[in-house]
Formats: structure tokens, sequence, C-alpha cells
């Protein structure tokens, strides 16, 4: 390569030939395309890509997989030469939402050796790393014919577009299908029927399909060009034929939220009856944004294939039904909860009535008890006085109760004094046991004592 095509690629699509540039076309804004979402779209190293060829004359087909810059070049200039009629670059992606298994520098090589028109790039911007389906969408159609710069001046004829299809995704956990895009570019030379393509994440299916068509050629020495519609009829068959299943699937879902809309009670208390809730609002909402998504694909692959036009607008009249089908359905979910919560609320709010109800009977009961308690108080302290004044009383006749039970008693006797008649008298005399009472009467004191001193210690 020499040093000028160097600098062309370097600087694509900002080169000295501008025949890949429609006219009217911001060449500067694609030019920041690759500043600012190289890094996002591309490797940042490493390049695989794979090459089909069918070679001019034989029809048979020779299949490469190029990973460096210096191989593809090669390959390029093989491409080019006139022993290749067309040629096939497939470039894939690390993942269904990862970079492009290219770095900038070999993609920009394979634009600029092909001159490629950069409308081709509104395209390639709609793959690389993102983080959300709705992200860096790009569809449509974009074409162009321009005279090649050979003597002859054939007319060339590019065109681009966007596929985009449903497939299964083999996870076993999740929404088993995702939406899938590729993309197909086309450059054909009008006079010698030689193509160019470059296919951008093609599905298993594209490219099964595609190899056992081209070797089925091979096989059978076919010498006669294939024709360069084939392919977008493959594609296009391909990409249309999981939208029947797919449908099918998004409308079992609405149907088991149109279930309980239509049938769920309203006071929701029933032991069989469904049970709504807010995620069933929040699943029929991620359901209308995939039938919302489906719908704008359905809505791009009608620009791009008119072929199809009466089966995609039939699936296009299908996903409009059913959004209208699940508007419905949101309005009577979200009805059936307003009521629940309506009720709910009333419920919560009788509920706390009735516990007031409860607590200022428990007040009125509480008062009455504290009055009894207050009266039982005052009683008391009556007859805590009464008794005082008994205990009194008592204590003071004591000392003259002791002293009759003394004089009673046989322990204190009265005798005659021996003097004569003139004095008699009489005298007390204290029994020879007396002492006896005074003991008992000591141990009895402190017995009576000491008991309630001992258990007070315990």
């Amino acid at each position: 390569m020499t040093e000028h095509q160097n600098r062309e690629t370097d600087h694509y699509p900002l080169g000295t030939d501008g025949s890949y540039v429609p006219v009217g076309v911001d060449v500067e804004r694609y030019h920041q395309f690759f500043n600012a979402e190289s890094q996002r779209v591309f490797a940042r190293q490493g390049d695989r890509l794979d090459i089909v060829r069918i070679l001019s004359g034989t029809g048979h087909v020779e299949s490469s997989v190029v990973e460096d810059v210096v191989g593809l070049q090669k390959q390029i200039a093989i491409n080019k030469s006139p022993s290749t009629q067309d040629t096939f670059y497939l470039i894939f992606q690390q993942s269904s939402w990862g970079r492009f298994c290219v770095s900038l520098r070999a993609f920009r090589i394979l634009l600029a050796s092909h001159h490629i028109f950069v409308p081709f790039l509104d395209f390639v911007q709609a793959y690389g790393f993102k983080t959300h389906e709705d992200t860096h969408n790009w569809s449509g159609y974009r074409s162009k014919t321009s005279r090649a710069a050979d003597p002859q001046g054939s007319d060339i004829h590019e065109f681009c577009y966007n596929l985009q299809y449903v497939d299964l995704n083999g996870r076993n956990r999740g929404d088993p299908w995702s939406l899938r895009r590729c993309g197909v570019y086309q450059q054909i030379c009008l006079k010698t029927c030689r193509s160019s393509w470059v296919l951008l994440q093609v599905s298993d299916r594209m490219r099964a399909q595609l190899d056992q068509t081209l070797r089925n050629r091979s096989q059978k020495n076919v010498k006669l060009r294939i024709n360069p519609m084939v392919p977008h009829v493959i594609f296009i068959s391909a990409m249309a034929v999981n939208w029947q299943e797919y449908l099918e699937h998004l409308q079992v879902q609405l149907s088991v939220l149109d279930e309980k809309a239509c049938f769920s009670c309203i006071n929701g208390k029933a032991s069989n009856d469904f049970q709504v809730s807010l995620q069933d609002i929040q699943n029929l909402q991620l359901l209308r944004q995939k039938l919302l998504r489906t719908s704008v694909v359905l809505v791009s692959c009608l620009e791009v294939v008119k072929v199809y036009i009466q089966q995609i607008q039939r699936h296009s009249i299908d996903i409009n039904r059913i959004l209208e089908y699940s508007l419905g359905t949101n309005q009577l979910l979200s009805k059936i909860l307003d009521i629940r919560d309506n009720k709910n609320l009333q419920e919560a709010a009788q509920a706390m009535r009735n516990n007031l109800d409860i607590l200022q009977r428990t007040a009125s009961q509480i008062h009455g008890d504290n009055t009894t308690l207050t009266q039982l108080a005052r009683q008391g302290h009556k007859d805590s006085r009464t008794l005082k004044i008994l205990s009194i009383v008592a204590t003071l006749y004591l000392p003259a109760s002791l002293i009759a039970t003394l004089f009673s008693s046989s322990l204190v006797q009265s005798q005659l004094n021996d003097v004569d008649n003139a004095t008699k008298g009489t005298h007390f005399v204290i029994s020879s046991q007396f002492w006896i009472f005074v003991l008992s009467s000591v141990c009895l004191t402190v017995i009576t004592i000491s008991y309630p001193l001992f258990r007070a210690t315990r």
C-alpha cells in the first residue's frame, strides 16, 4: 500500500478521493463519528473477520479468516483482482451488545479500499457496546449510484440497510426472545455484476443459508454469475422467520395480565382470587415497550423490503391490535388497584375509628377505677384513724388491766396484820412463785419480739 493510500485510509472519509461521499453529505459529521464512537464500536486490539469469495469463471467458493491488518490488505488485493467475482466480508460482534471484532484501522482500510460510501456509517453506529436496546438505533435504507473511476466508466450502485429480527437467545432466564439486527451493504458494478458485500453480525441461520446456496452452485459447477439479489432474499427470508412465534409469545404474556384484569374481584378477598399488584402494571409496561419497539422494527422492515409488505403489514396490524388490547387491560388493572386501595383505606379508617372508641371506653373505665380507688383510700384512711384511737385507748387501759389482773390472781394476796384488835388491818403478800410469772412473761416477750425480727432478716 502506497503512502498516499495509507494517508487516505487513516483519514477516511476525509480522503482526497471523494467518490464515496454523496453530494450534500456532511463528511465532517462522519469523521466525528470515528473520533467519538470508535471506542464503543470497534475492538481496542486484535482483528478477526471472515471472507467468502466466489471465483470468476468456475464459481468455486473460497473461505478465509483474517486476524490482522496485513492479512486483510492481502485479501483485499486478491478480492479486487479479476479472478474474484463476488466477495463477502463478514464482521461479527464480541457479543450481541458488544464491540466489533475488528479494530478501527482495519475497518477504515476495508471501507477506503472499496470506496464504500459514508452513509453506511449511519448503520454501523447502531452496533457496538451499549446498555439498552433502544440506544444507538438506526434503521432504514440508503443508496447511491456513481460512475466508477475506470476507463470504461461503469456505473457503481451502492445500497445498505439494517435488518432487525427476533430470535431465541438460548438463555435459561428472563425473556427467551431477543431483538437482533444485521447490517447489509452491497456495492455492485452494473456492467460486470461484480459485487462486494459487507455483512455486519449476520445470524447463524443467515450464514448457513448463504453458505449452502453458494456451495450448492459450486458443487453443480454453475458458471453463470449468481444473481446479486439472491443474498438479499436469503437475509430477508431469515429475518421474517420468527415473527409469528414472537407475537404469539407476547400475546400469551398479555393474556395472563388480561385474565387478571377481567376476572379479578373488586374486594380481592376471595381465596381463589387473582393477586393483582404493582408488579403487574410494571410487567404490562415492559410488555408495551416490547410491543412498541416491535412495531417500530416492523415499520423499518417495511421501508427496506417491499416484497414482504403484505405479510409485515399484517404483523403491524396485529401489533397495533395488541397495543390497543394492552391499553384496555392497563386501564382495567389500574381501576381494580384504585378500587382496592380505596376500599383498603376505608377499612383502615374504620379500624382506626373502632380503636379510638375502644381507647375512649378504656379511658372511661380507668377513670372510674381511679375514682373507686380514691374512695377506698379515703375509707382506709378513716379506718386507720379509728384503729389508732382504739389502740391509744387500749394502751391507756393496759397498765390498769395488768394491775387488776395481778391483784385478782393468787400471786398477790391480802392478809390481816398480827396486832391487837384496836389496830386491825390488812396488807398485800406476794406469792413465793411470783418469779415464775415474771420469768414466763420475759421469755414470751423475747420470743414474740425475736420471731418477726428473725423472719425479716431472712
